[in-house]
């Protein structure tokens, strides 16, 4: 399973999350679970249980005046997983976080 997470925070705390996940072609592997948590809430609402790949965007608003936490869980139906986090700093108009292997 391959995996690239950018979360790009702009100024006024407007957030795009861009994902793109996929197993290899032939393979049985498929994607189980995906979700990226700003602040502790799920934002992606797309399911992508059952696809062998899954990209797009999505977007939303996070406070500018405290740190926002994010992180990202990822399993398939072979038993792979992957889990990080990473925080969006306060103060700070244009932040990120990216997560791939």
């Amino acid at each position: 399973m391959k995996y690239k997470i950018d979360i790009q925070k702009d100024k006024g705390g407007e957030v795009a999350v861009h994902y793109d996940l996929s197993t290899p072609v032939g393979s049985v592997e498929l994607i189980a679970t995906f979700q990226v948590y700003l602040d502790g809430v799920g934002i992606i609402k797309d399911n992508a249980s059952g696809n062998t790949r899954f990209f797009g965007t999505v977007y939303a608003n996070v406070s500018e005046t405290k740190d926002v936490p994010v992180s990202f869980d990822l399993t398939s139906n072979q038993g792979f997983e992957a889990t990080d986090s990473d925080t969006l700093r306060a103060g700070h108009p244009y932040d990120s976080a990216s997560f791939q292997n």
